[in-house]
Parts: C-alpha cells; sequence; structure tokens
C-alpha cells in the first residue's frame, strides 16, 4: 500500500490521490433487437486522480469565476453533441 503514504503527504497539501480502479455504470445496455434481456455494462477502467480534500463552495466557485472571467458560462465553448440510436444511425 504504498499509495497510502503519497495519499497522505496529499492531504498535507489540500489534495488525496484516489487510486485507479473500476467503475461499474449502473444503467444497462439497450435491449437486443431479438427480444432479450439488457445486459449491464462492462466496468471501466478509471485512472488514478487527484481530489481536493475540501468540497468547493457556491461563494468559492464565484470568486474564482469572478477572477477568471474566461470560465464565465457564456465564455465557454461547448462541444457539439451528437446521439445516435442503437443501431448507429
Amino acid at each position: 500500500m504504498p499509495w497510502v503514504l503519497g495519499m497522505l503527504l496529499l492531504a498535507s497539501a489540500g489534495r488525496v490521490q484516489i487510486p485507479t480502479g473500476e467503475y461499474q455504470p449502473f444503467y444497462k445496455q439497450p435491449p437486443p433487437t431479438d427480444g432479450g434481456q439488457a445486459q449491464p455494462r462492462p466496468a471501466e477502467k478509471v485512472p488514478a486522480f487527484e481530489l481536493d480534500v475540501q468540497a468547493v463552495t457556491a461563494d468559492g466557485f464565484l470568486a474564482f469565476v469572478r477572477a477568471n472571467p474566461k470560465w464565465q458560462r457564456s465564455k465557454v465553448a461547448r462541444p457539439s453533441l451528437t446521439i445516435r440510436s442503437p443501431d448507429g444511425n
């Protein structure tokens, strides 16, 4: 468990290291067209990442956005979203 020492060091700096793991999606795959049962989705691998120890408050976020206007909602580019049906169309 060498990552525990790293977590303790990062926690003293306000962040903790979350180790690599897996996420099991709670939603199922679309049912097959032949009428079979919907199957669970396979687990997704999640790489290690850092997380702040303290949650960001609404006031803290507002202060950040005011200090960094480029992150205001109206100025952030949004990627286009394409929704496809299960048959790929």
